[in-house]
């Protein structure tokens, strides 16, 4: 216990550190600690309350999104404008055969296959030229088994009206 407290008292000389208090009273405190060259410290207090309700707000929003997502027997999914999945559910998954995790971050050529991705690409540039875009396309699911896909593409605009994605 000696050498441990010993241990940290050195790095807080050496190293600086961030932490959070969560307080009783419900108040959020990021704390930092910052060594100064010459010896001592300067630690700062700031109160982070907003902020950390504000991210707990976001996380429960996604949380409840990915539910209701999950729950849909439709794919979902969103592609940014570098024509990236950055959001599929439940079914888009069951149906590629692959997690989430192996489609997010992905590009769409590299989740459909060049072949694929030849035939989509008209349609992607519909949207992404800022118009919706119905059809109707033969694809390979996961299984190997070839289905007929009727697919929307919606463009996603930002305040400024570019478009930066489509689901």
């Amino acid at each position: 216990p000696q050498r441990a407290r010993e241990q940290r008292a050195t790095l807080l000389r050496t190293l600086p550190s961030c932490w959070e208090r969560h307080l009783d009273d419900g108040c959020v405190l990021e704390m930092r600690h910052h060594p100064m060259p010459d010896g001592g410290f300067v630690c700062t207090y700031t109160d982070i309350t907003d902020q950390s309700r504000a991210a707990q707000a976001l996380r429960d929003s996604e949380r409840r999104i990915r539910l209701i997502t999950d729950a849909m027997p439709a794919l979902i999914a969103y592609v940014d404008a570098d024509l990236t999945y950055t959001f599929t559910n439940l079914a888009f998954e069951e149906w590629f055969g692959r997690s989430r995790d192996a489609i997010n971050g992905a590009a769409v050529r590299a989740v459909h296959g060049e072949a694929q991705f030849v035939r989509l690409k008209p349609y992607i540039d519909e949207a992404m030229a800022g118009r919706k875009v119905a059809f109707e396309i033969e694809e390979l699911r996961g299984d190997g088994t070839l289905r007929i896909a009727r697919k929307s593409y919606i463009p996603h605009l930002d305040d400024s009206g570019h478009i930066i994605g489509f689901f």
